[in-house]
């Protein structure tokens, strides 16, 4: 790369003093999450960090031993994207995609890798998956393509437009666990019996509640421990980047500390850290790829000596684990939400919709195409509804939030409504919209600091005082303290 031969043994002594630091069992405890336990006899061989471009990068990923993968994206859709970018992303959602020209930091990380692993997929053809969101909470994935066989991923240039579209569809909630996307990417490998690297896009951590002990596991951080050692019998790279605030502590234990794994399967990168400390565009992307992917090679190599791509080699590839594969459910790419409008009293009310989730189950798949559905028929109001005419968006009530079997209730036309008695002023609209997003809807007084596993939220004193979620009624079995 140009350098001097005393500054290649600079590079050269550098990652050897990495990979003996890397070696040695770490014994410092992190702030929350589980106690690190050491590390085991695995061990990956970082590329040296002095590249300008992603060429340079792609480049020296192939020098290194990676010929060929497929890449599979799995992105975050937890309803603490809301406020973790408040200091990385200035107090914007992580997801928000109100500027046509810029890019979120999903829409970044997805760009750099994709860019970088281009030429390594032959195929072109990316899944993606999205995870936490109302429908698949911690237990399944959704697909973001409208077709799963027909189609079961995107070229690179199409997934930022896929995305955007996806985005307004998808209601965020949670709680976090990468056990599913995981688990689900191990099917692909299976049935492909091809190298992958899996990017999970996340912004913070599994979900952990207050509750339990510093060096203990929760629930969902057991099942997603799991995921990664059992992902470690099968050729799978995963590459975690986190985005937004985190906090990244057991990001942290996943990447250093999970000792019964095959091989060290999982590489954690902070992406706003990285970013930050880089000044041109192409630079930051640079760094980025570099970081994310430095333990690719190595762990393509050990793949392969262990016999994962060799389908004539059952006892020692990672096939013969096949048979205790996690089912994980993949439900359909979330539909654009239809307004329709009624009265009640003379004043615009929502329309519940109560088989929301009942038929999207009955529609999600491992394999087979979703049915055919129809949605809804919605006539538009008489009146203007725009924000001139003292309308916000509050009143456009979304009665359809995703596929529903052929509906036969159509809503009355306006002519046939009552006349309107009164209409808010888009001071009071914004007010309510205020007043419900910050403070807490049982005293109606205190801001809401206290998220449940659902993804609404109270404020603490409510939330100790509750035994089921006041809005949806789930039994409350986690209680995480929000600051800010």
């Amino acid at each position: 790369m140009g350098n001097s031969s005393s500054s290649g043994a600079k590079h050269r002594r550098h990652s050897s003093a990495s990979y003996q630091q890397r070696q040695r069992v770490v014994t410092t405890t992190t702030q929350s999450g589980p106690r690190p336990i050491g590390r085991g006899s695995t061990h990956t061989e970082m590329i040296p960090d002095q590249f300008t471009s992603i060429e340079q990068v792609t480049a020296a990923l192939r020098r290194n031993g990676l010929e060929s993968c497929n890449l599979i994206v799995g992105i975050d859709f937890t309803k603490s994207n809301e406020w973790s970018g408040k200091r990385t992303f200035g107090g914007r959602s992580l997801h928000s995609t109100d500027d046509p020209d810029a890019l979120n930091p999903y829409e970044n990380v997805i760009e750099t890798i994709g860019k970088t692993l281009r030429d390594f997929d032959e195929d072109n053809v990316i899944p993606v998956f999205g995870f936490g969101d109302e429908m698949t909470g911690d237990h399944s994935v959704f697909t973001l393509s409208p077709d799963q066989v027909a189609k079961p991923g995107f070229a690179l240039e199409e997934i930022r437009k896929r995305y955007r579209d996806v985005v307004p569809n998808v209601v965020m909630a949670g709680p976090t666990s990468f056990a599913p996307i995981i688990n689900e990417a191990v099917s692909i490998v299976n049935r492909t019996g091809e190298y992958h690297i899996l990017v999970i896009i996340a912004d913070g951590q599994v979900t952990r509640s207050v509750d339990i002990p510093a060096h203990a596991v929760s629930k969902n951080e057991k099942e997603t421990i799991d995921a990664i050692t059992y992902a470690s019998n099968f050729p799978l790279s995963i590459v975690m980047v986190g985005v937004g605030d985190g906090p990244w502590d057991s990001m942290i234990y996943f990447d250093n500390y999970l000792v019964h794994r095959k091989f060290d399967n999982f590489q954690f990168v902070e992406f706003h850290k990285i970013i930050s400390q880089h000044g041109s565009a192409q630079v930051r992307a640079t760094q980025f790829a570099l970081h994310a992917l430095m333990e690719v090679p190595v762990q393509y190599q050990i793949i392969k000596q262990l016999g994962y791509l060799s389908r004539d080699n059952f006892s020692r590839g990672a096939y013969m684990y096949a048979q205790d594969m996690p089912n994980v459910v993949v439900y359909p790419c979330p539909l654009p939400v239809q307004p329709a409008y009624v009265t009640q009293y003379g004043v615009y009310q929502p329309v519940a919709n109560h088989d929301l989730f009942a038929a999207a189950a009955a529609t999600a798949v491992d394999t087979q195409p979703p049915p055919s559905y129809q949605t809804a028929v919605a006539s538009a109001p008489s009146a203007p509804s725009g924000p001139d005419e003292g309308y916000g968006s509050d009143t456009a009530v979304h009665a359809i939030e995703n596929a529903v079997p052929v509906a036969t209730t159509v809503v009355p036309p306006a002519a046939q409504r009552p006349s309107l008695q009164h209409r808010a002023s888009a001071a009071e609209l914004e007010l309510n919209r205020l007043q419900e997003e910050l403070l807490c809807a049982i005293c109606e007084d205190r801001r809401k600091d206290t998220v449940f596993q659902c993804g609404h939220e109270t404020c603490k004193l409510c939330a100790d005082t509750l035994t089921h979620c006041p809005i949806c009624r789930a039994q409350i079995q986690v209680r995480i303290k929000r600051f800010g």
